[in-house]
């Protein structure tokens, strides 16, 4: 029937309104829309249903740049079918009265900055098939429930917008539905059942939300189903009824949190070609029939529990690229079979329990680009000479495996090599002087192995290369002067081998360099000032060596170093004549410790407010204790002066540390008393509070790497990479007289606490049984008087206990584990003192204490003092420390997640049997 005049003029209207509304054309494709121009039928973009009736079916102005909003007079256009605005810059909300055009069957808004929610109206479109509103972006709001109303729906495409709320059950009643696709959006709650009721469902794709919940089981009668996407979600389940979906070639589902085995029966899926399922909890053995799946593309189920062996049916996959099955527990060989996948160009098998070699069957895969084997400790054998027959491979990375043998020469033929990474193994012999040729090298880590002979100076050649290291080996000669040609190297380790000579002046041509680690050698000569050209550096480690001299003031050009070690050589000087600390704004670590340094203590070093390590025991330096600002140096844990000429009272600002673990400032001259300043003990944070104490553990890894000697009853411990464990103040062999604080109490995190060998009075703290913690207590070599506190029962972790050499009386505490110490632990001195385990008795007349050993009177034989039970003891607390780091080495790997101090030690620490 022939329509009036004015439903035509209605049309026209609403297409100059929907002009009116646009803010810009850049392309002019709205140019020839003139109301003048009475045809609308001709106007760019618009389609109408025939000469006859010129009514408004089609409006499809698509990827025209076009800027502005959508003009709700178009919900006038009753004949509309299509209307398609997708790629433009539309902004606003979609207007609720497109819901009046009641003929639309398809609406793609996609590709525009549509803001609002989706209206309920559009529910009203009977006829739609397709509903595109997909990157918007900014569309917030639920996805409404009326939808499920448009039982003609094909395509609902919602992605990458702000989405929120649940997937409603209504949509199973769209039972012609294809594609559903919302991935990146924030849609939560769990997926519905009765999308199982959608049978011609083709794809789902929701990745990228807060999904949770489990896969309905009904998705495995989905025979359509062909693309399922749902990674980065929360969901849980087992997916054995995914191998019913015959027709499936993708699924994406890696970062969820399923459980249980694959299914057995995806060899029945003839079609698929990627199947993604990394970091989940999935367990079991990957299925054989598998290898049916001819035409996989990629696999990845990283990050999993897969057991069993590596099915040797994957062979049988040609096209294959991608093979990720790394950081599972799969045990077995990998199968020679796989050498028959020459197209894989990503081969992951890190992180198992392989055994066995590696085959050289590898050698034909011609295509690949990546092999990593890294972390499979039984992994055997040698390094395959075929694979120096892959012309393409960029990364070999095998480190923290048992390889054995040479490493071949035959890897110099692989001219696309960029990571050779084979640290960490059992290598022998030689560095191939032919490696020199991979030109396109960026990264060379050979360290902990086996290795010998010298580094080949051909490999100064490597002009791409950026990291080298060889540490931990067994290398020697002199270190190559070629080196200094690797411009853009940017770290260099060749510690703890076996190097001589000079370090040479060419290193400072190195001028991207930031790691420098030389340490553990037999080097001599001086530090070469040349090293002051290499202002990129970060960590310069020249500690364990011979060397000779000073420090270059050209140092001070490196203004970005945050650890400096150059501890145990034969450097000396006035140390703060020779290098402006102050200038290393980034300094963290700061270690010259068993030199021969004279001078006082810097008084620059306050402006390192990131200081964290500061070791300069064992020196000769001298004065007083330089006065900074009681907020100095806030980041400070470490502060260790032991062995030096250091005189003068504590100065205010160490009391004010609040990151302090461990002060150590023995075997001085320093004078006053143990005061504590103005606030007392209460603000040494990192003494008192758990989480102070190791906070680092969740953040900076500053101390990690880091070596302190500390003294436990005579003996030098040295704490190794678990120095996080420790908090201990020794301010032994000093002139300091006074009382010690009763508010020492509050140091509630400390381990070890040493004051002996100085002139303390008074009596002891009664209240210091209630740090819990303390492993190791030397009072020894003081003045003290009065009786040992009743408190000391509860200091269940103490393997270190000496009182002697002072003036203490009355009954020896007994219970709990203070019966296990010995004689050792109060005498000699302390002639008042009675009861086990001292001969004297209480009942007895306590002997005049008037005589008593003085604090420098000299120890004539080492049982004068120790017991031999006491001083293996005293040791163990070191050892069990150091135990402790193996028992949660795993922890500490995966970002330090440790309990405090007082929680590891109370749950770790096995106390030994100290009295005979």
């Amino acid at each position: 029937m022939l329509q009036t005049q004015g439903s035509v003029d209605i049309d026209r209207t609403a297409l100059l309104e929907f002009k009116l509304a646009i803010t810009g054309d850049p392309n002019g494709t709205l140019s020839n829309w003139d109301k003048n121009n009475g045809d609308f039928c001709q106007w760019t973009g618009v389609t109408c249903s025939n000469n006859l009736t010129k009514r408004v079916v089609g409006l499809n102005l698509t990827f025209c740049g076009l800027s502005g909003s959508i003009s709700p007079m178009l919900g006038t256009l009753k004949l509309l079918t299509d209307l398609s605005l997708s790629g433009n810059n539309l902004t606003g909300s979609i207007p609720p009265e497109l819901g009046q055009c009641t003929a639309l069957s398809i609406l793609k808004l996609d590709g525009n900055n549509l803001a609002g929610s989706i209206p309920p109206e559009l529910s009203q479109c009977r006829n739609l098939t397709t509903l595109n509103v997909a990157h918007n972006h900014i569309l917030t709001g639920q996805i409404p429930p009326q939808l499920g109303q448009l039982q003609n729906l094909v395509s609902l495409l919602l992605q990458d917008n702000l989405l929120t709320g649940s997937i409603p059950s209504t949509i199973g009643n769209c039972t012609n539905l294809v594609n559903f696709a919302g991935n990146n959006n924030n849609f939560t709650g769990e997926i519905p059942a009765s999308l199982g009721n959608c049978t011609k469902l083709e794809g789902f794709v929701f990745g990228y939300n807060n999904l949770s919940g489990i896969i309905p089981p009904v998705f495995g009668q989905l025979q359509h189903l062909s693309v399922l996407y749902l990674m980065n979600n929360s969901l849980t389940g087992e997916i054995w009824f995914l191998g019913n979906c015959s027709r499936i070639f993708l699924i994406h589902m890696e970062y969820n949190h399923f459980t249980g085995p694959l299914p057995h029966d995806f060899g029945e899926c003839a079609n698929l070609t990627q199947i993604f399922i990394k970091n989940n909890e999935l367990s079991g053995a990957i299925p054989p029939a598998l290898g049916n799946c001819t035409k996989l593309f990629n696999v990845g189920f990283s990050a999993n529990k897969l057991t069993g062996t590596i099915p040797a049916s994957l062979g049988n996959c040609p096209d294959l690229q991608s093979f990720q099955l790394d950081d599972n527990n799969l045990t077995g060989v990998i199968p020679p079979e796989l050498g028959r996948l020459q197209n894989v160009q990503y081969f992951y098998l890190a992180g198992n329990n392989l055994e066995g070699t590696i085959p050289a069957s590898l050698g034909n895969m011609t295509g690949l680009l990546q092999l990593h084997f890294q972390d499979n400790p039984r992994l055997t054998g040698g390094i395959p000479s075929e694979l120096g027959m892959l012309p393409n491979l960029k990364q070999i990375i095998i480190y923290n495996a048992s390889i054995q043998g040479h490493i071949p020469d035959s890897l110099a033929n692989i001219s696309s090599l960029e990571y050779l990474v084979i640290n960490d193994n059992q290598l022998n012999g030689t560095i191939p002087a032919s490696l020199s040729r991979l030109q396109n090298l960026i990264s060379l880590l050979l360290q902990n192995n086996e290795l010998t002979g010298s580094i080949p100076s051909a490999l100064g050649h490597l002009a791409n290369l950026q990291s080298f290291s060889v540490k931990r080996n067994k290398l020697e000669g002199p270190i190559p002067s070629t080196l200094g040609g690797l411009r853009n190297l940017t770290s260099l380790d060749l510690s703890n081998n076996f190097f001589i000579g000079l370090i040479p002046q060419e290193l400072g041509n190195l001028q991207l360099l930031k790691t420098l680690v030389l340490s553990g050698n037999s080097l001599s000569g001086t530090i070469p000032d040349s090293l002051g050209n290499c202002s990129a550096l970060v960590t310069i480690d020249l500690s364990n060596n011979t060397l000779i001299g000073g420090i270059p003031t050209s140092l001070e050009n490196c203004t970005n170093v945050t650890r400096i070690r150059l501890g145990n050589n034969h450097l000396g000087g006035d140390f703060a004549a020779q290098l402006n600390v102050g200038k290393f704004k980034s300094l963290e670590i700061l270690s010259i410790t068993n030199g021969s340094f004279t001078g006082r203590i810097p008084e620059t070093m306050a402006d390192c407010i990131n200081l964290s390590f500061v070791d300069f025991s064992r020196n000769q330096l001298s004065g007083t204790l330089p006065i900074y600002n009681e907020a100095s140096l806030p980041n400070l844990r470490v502060l260790a002066l032991r062995y030096n000429k250091l005189e003068g009272p504590i100065p205010a600002w160490i009391w004010n540390l609040t990151a302090l673990q461990v002060l150590d400032l023995s075997n001085n001259k320093i004078t006053g008393d143990f005061a504590g300043g103005t606030m007392g003990l209460s603000q040494l944070k990192g003494f008192i509070n758990s989480k102070a104490s190791a906070s680092f553990l969740l953040g900076s890894s500053t101390l990690y790497d880091e070596n302190l000697q500390i003294t436990v009853k005579g003996t030098d411990l040295v704490f190794t990479s678990n120095l996080f464990l420790l908090t201990a103040i020794d301010i032994s062999g000093n002139m300091l007289g006074g009382i010690i604080p009763q508010d020492i109490e509050v140091l509630k995190e400390l381990i070890q606490l040493n004051l002996s060998h100085n002139s303390f009075k008074g009596n002891i703290p009664s209240n210091i049984g209630t740090i819990s913690p303390l492993a190791s207590l030397d009072l020894s070599n003081n003045q003290l008087d009065g009786e040992i506190p009743q408190s000391l029962q509860l200091l269940t972790y103490l393997a270190n206990l000496n009182l002697s050499n002072n003036y203490l009386s009355g009954p020896i505490p007994q219970g709990r584990h203070l019966d296990t110490f010995t004689e050792s632990s109060y005498s000699p001195g302390n002639r008042g003192l009675c009861g086990p385990p001292l001969s004297r008795l209480c009942t007895v007349a306590p002997a005049d204490n008037t005589t008593q050993y003085s604090s420098d009177q000299s120890i004539k034989s080492f049982s004068d003092l120790f017991s031999i039970p006491g001083f293996v003891l005293g040791s163990c607390i070191g050892f069990s420390s150091v135990l402790l780091v193996f028992l949660f080495w795993d922890s500490v790997r995966n970002r330090w997640r440790l309990p405090s101090t007082i929680a590891i030690l109370s749950s770790r620490l096995e106390m030994p049997n100290r009295r005979r």
